[in-house]
């Protein structure tokens, strides 16, 4: 179906395809869903054989809530350029890290992709990043042990950090 639109390819098997055009987007969208909820509840389609495609981007909030009122589940599949894709993010960011030798921010943002800890850890690194913006730690200082001090411990308060006689509550 997309091969259609996107190379502007005329469609001439209409069978199971239902175009649909009203006056707002909104209208529209609720146009659709009374259609999905027709043919679901006549028992012509399940939920997972129906795909409701769109060109503006416009259309997905709309789409959410309208979807949301009746009820119907559903996935948005979005075309992404491939430069905000998070690998790719992290890649550049290694690239970055290196061609800015090491800067501090460069450093943060590739331990920031994820890629390199578990999601539970994201805490360490906010303290780390914390740590290196209180300390000025820039460069190959940032691999240089006498700079990091860094002890955690967990008291009835909470996990806490504590930096060269510095408590911070995490």
């Amino acid at each position: 179906m997309e091969r259609y639109f996107d190379q502007g390819q005329k469609l001439f098997d209409y069978d199971g395809v239902i175009f649909t055009e009203a006056p707002t987007v909104t209208e529209e969208v609720n146009d659709v869903a009374r259609e999905i909820e027709d043919l679901v509840f006549e028992g012509k389609a399940a939920y997972s054989d129906i795909g409701v495609l769109h060109r503006d981007p416009n259309y997905e909030p709309v789409i959410q809530s309208v979807f949301r009122r009746y009820d119907i589940a559903y996935h948005m599949d979005r075309k992404i350029p491939m430069y905000k894709h998070p690998f790719i993010q992290f890649v550049m960011g290694l690239l970055e890290c290196y061609m800015k030798h090491y800067e501090a921010s460069a450093f943060m943002n590739v331990l920031k992709a994820g890629y390199l800890h578990e999601d539970v850890e994201r805490g360490y690194v906010d303290l780390l990043e914390n740590f290196i913006l209180e300390r000025g730690i820039e460069g190959l200082q940032l691999f240089d042990d006498d700079h990091f001090r860094y002890q955690t411990e967990v008291t009835d308060f909470g996990c806490g950090a504590s930096i060269e006689g510095k408590n911070m509550l995490a």
